[in-house]
């Protein structure tokens, strides 16, 4: 005869349910990681034992203790508000056997994993890694975690990733790097975060560096930073023979314009279509790029391939 349900099992399973994201979908809560989580520690605690009343890992035992030193119900008769509060922090208190930790790992599947990150919630990732989960699993377009997070401002969980040695230079297919989508974001923390953890400064797809990527975007600050940090900000071009300088020209950012102008790159440096800097700037309307460029010395005869 089946036992009845607990009162926690009971409200989980009524709940409504939610269809699962996709791996490139990161709805903005978190719901579904957490409600992944508590089915999870349920079979955990849960999971009988051989003898018949042993607590074996002690896991349930300690967490009924943790709750009542919180002036709370043991764990069996939390009610669902409280219980939505109450599993990461516990568990991540408990000392888990590795036999615990193994079945709490196969519960947790890669979409969890990435709602989690998306939660920004530095405590829900940690179930995941107590848990040994792979936090560097990429999804069908080889983003991994850190590279998703590189665009947010969450240094605290990209800290933690990386101090549990999760690659800082693992590129998508595409090549782009957490890096590259930290610089053309214009997270100047999660930048600096990312040099310290020695991210190449060069890494480039299509061609596009970090601080090309910075410079099409307008973050002069990113810009500065990296360029203090050795960053090219004239040799390195993208798959059009854009420099940065070109870039920020046509995209209107004058202020970087000027940065770069006074880091020495070539004014007049044609694209592989023959555009300089003046040239996409005249055609996107840019008139005070164009102007501060004319002012420079930028030659007004430039053409392009097409005249």
């Amino acid at each position: 005869m089946a036992s009845k349900k607990t009162e926690v099992e009971r409200q989980i399973s009524e709940r409504p349910r939610r269809n699962k994201p996709s791996d490139d979908v990161f709805p903005e809560r978190w719901e579904e990681a957490v409600l992944d989580v508590e089915k999870c520690l349920l079979r955990v605690k849960s999971k009988p034992s051989k003898k018949k009343g042993e607590d074996k890992d002690g896991a349930e035992t300690k967490a009924n203790e943790h709750v009542k030193e919180r002036n709370r119900t043991p764990a069996k008769e939390i009610k669902e508000q409280e219980w939505r509060d109450w599993p990461v922090d516990t568990i991540l208190s408990l000392d888990l056997s590795d036999k615990v930790k193994r079945r709490l790992r196969r519960s947790i599947h890669s979409k969890d994993l990435y709602v989690a990150f998306r939660s920004g919630n530095l405590t829900v990732v940690k179930l995941f890694g107590m848990a040994n989960a792979n936090l560097d699993m990429a999804n069908k377009n080889g983003w991994t975690p850190i590279i998703h997070l590189s665009g947010t401002n969450s240094t605290d969980i990209v800290e933690y990733l990386l101090e549990r040695r999760v690659s800082v230079n693992k590129p998508s297919h595409a090549g782009v790097t957490a890096l590259n989508n930290a610089a053309d974001t214009g997270q100047l923390a999660m930048v600096k975060l990312l040099c310290k953890w020695e991210a190449s400064i060069e890494a480039a797809y299509n061609g596009q560096t970090p601080l090309w990527s910075a410079s099409v975007s307008g973050h002069l600050d990113v810009v500065k930073f990296l360029s203090d940090q050795g960053a090219s900000t004239g040799v390195i071009a993208d798959d059009n023979g854009w420099t940065p300088l070109h870039a920020a020209a046509r995209n209107g950012h004058l202020e970087v314009a000027k940065f770069l102008l006074g880091k020495g790159v070539p004014i007049d440096a044609p694209s592989i279509a023959g555009d300089t800097a003046l040239c996409l700037a005249a055609n996107e309307g840019h008139t005070n790029i164009a102007a501060f460029l004319i002012s420079e010395g930028a030659h007004m005869t430039a053409a392009t391939e097409d005249g």
